[in-house]
């Protein structure tokens, strides 16, 4: 009899593991926009950056876990300009990438493998950044194996998908590479502000993007500058954030937020869906902070966060009562 309880025990503890696993995954997805091709490719792609030294790269390659298997490509500032349309054509880029297209559903998902050496781009920043060039369903995985900014690793992920054959749009990728600077640049101008988190600016530049996403056309030919100026103020203050981050700060975000009701992604409706579950995801994975943010468990968001961790514990409940009743019933039988 005591054993098959520990046998029992065993397996609920498997069944939670895998359940909770699950749900990491779930709430990573991003949903997919048309235009991407919905194929798992055959190999990743290793875009390493140019000014590495042999030692450094072999470094960076061991790090990236990068198999002989894998397609190889260098950034370089030429390849920089060419993507983007705008650059030094003497950049100097340390960080690299590896990148694997993944399944419709799958997600943008993100690991930097060296955090300490990528010095001012997140994991956040990345996805959020991925979403606005137009990708979705990808992982990627950033090292460095010196001190860099990782900006030129998310501009080796378009470079890795234009050598897949596919092409994303030049001004949406621009308007990502802006995106990841601003960000990467508000948030360590406010890193020793405890009221500011790196989270908190995603969320917030998040619902931006997708307020103005939501707008028809002719309703964005009609936004001012005015307007998007009340949208960032708004969701500034929703995440709790409308007093560390500053005027200056401010504008900067206003400015690129007018610039993003202008581009092609902002007008596919899809973006929306994928930004609603970026969001979530980012909220999910940093509940202590949002919960502590005035007002926002009563907004919507807070009230989909606390349902969402509701409905995972009914869930839960219900699986493991149904998979305990299976283990006594062959245990009795």
């Amino acid at each position: 009899m005591l054993k098959n309880k520990m046998v029992a025990s065993m397996a609920v503890a498997v069944m939670l593991t895998s359940f909770a696993g699950g749900t990491v995954k779930a709430d990573s997805e991003t949903g997919k926009k048309e235009k991407i091709v919905h194929e798992t490719w055959s190999e990743p792609v290793f875009v390493k950056g140019v000014s590495l030294t042999d030692a450094q790269l072999k470094q960076v390659q061991k790090d990236l876990g990068v198999e002989s298997d894998f397609k190889t490509l260098t950034m370089d500032g030429n390849k920089m300009v060419e993507l983007l349309g705008e650059g030094d054509t003497t950049s100097r880029i340390f960080s690299s990438v590896v990148v694997q297209k993944t399944d419709k559903g799958d997600g943008v998902k993100v690991d930097i493998k060296t955090p300490d050496n990528i010095t001012r781009i997140t994991k956040d920043q990345y996805r959020n950044a991925s979403l606005t060039a137009g990708l979705t369903d990808v992982n990627i995985e950033v090292a460095s194996s010196v001190k860099a900014t990782g900006e030129g690793a998310l501009a080796g992920v378009y470079f890795a998908f234009k050598e897949k054959g596919i092409e994303l749009d030049q001004k949406d990728m621009k308007l990502a590479q802006d995106e990841v600077k601003m960000l990467g640049n508000i948030t360590a101008e406010n890193k020793d502000k405890k009221e500011f988190t790196d989270e908190q600016l995603n969320v917030a530049v998040a619902d931006m993007k997708s307020e103005i996403a939501k707008l028809d056309e002719k309703q964005k030919d009609q936004l001012t500058k005015e307007k998007v100026e009340e949208i960032v103020k708004e969701e500034l203050k929703k995440t709790g954030l409308e007093k560390s981050v500053d005027a200056k700060q401010q504008d900067i975000i206003v400015n690129f937020m007018y610039s993003f009701k202008d581009s092609n992604i902002a007008n596919d409706k899809e973006i929306v869906n994928q930004l609603g579950k970026y969001k979530d995801s980012v909220v999910s994975g940093a509940k202590d902070t949002f919960s502590k943010v005035k007002g926002f468990m009563e907004s919507e968001e807070g009230q989909g966060m606390l349902a969402s961790i509701g409905n995972f514990f009914v869930d839960l409940a219900k699986a493991i009562g149904n998979f305990c009743k299976g283990m006594y019933d062959a245990v009795v039988n």
